[in-house]
């Protein structure tokens, strides 16, 4: 039981750490897509990734160091990711539903435009949904993870 929490606990810090040199390698990459993507839906999605990441370096802990003094806080903060990343996904797809309209009030404007110019505004609307996308599997993979954890231990 102790070898399979410990094994668990390495595989999430072994994500993270994966994450975390991915980042830092890419941090022009970021602010780029932060720009591009648009302020008012990337700097959320951002918000709500750190705070699925905390979140979870947490929960990790916590389970990690057997501080278990209350299993309903451990489910609260279990669907309290879950929550959060579904939350980032639904406010991706509301950011790519207004990067569209915008898209399409543009062609409607100006009529004919070459197809390459179109692509490029669908490539950047799709930037919010990605992002999120990416923070809702790692919110969901970390709830389920911990939830098989907790059913193991219980």
């Amino acid at each position: 039981m102790a070898a399979v929490r410990r094994n668990n606990f390495i595989l999430v810090a072994n994500y993270f750490k994966i994450g975390l040199v991915l980042i830092l390698n890419n941090k022009n990459m970021l602010y780029h897509h932060l720009v591009q993507g648009g302020i008012w839906f990337m700097l959320p999605i951002y918000i709500l990734g750190i705070a699925v990441v905390v979140l979870t370096g947490i929960l990790t802990y916590t389970t990690a160091t057997k501080r278990l003094d209350d299993p309903d806080r451990l489910k609260k903060l279990r669907e309290i990711i879950l929550f959060l990343g579904t939350f980032a996904l639904l406010f991706g797809i509301f950011g790519q539903i207004v990067g569209m309209m915008q898209i399409m009030d543009i062609v409607e404007r100006e009529g004919d435009i070459p197809s390459f110019l179109i692509m490029g505004g669908l490539r950047i609307s799709m930037l919010p949904l990605s992002y999120s996308f990416f923070i809702f599997l790692i919110s969901l993979l970390s709830w389920f993870i911990f939830r098989m954890a907790s059913r193991r231990i219980s």
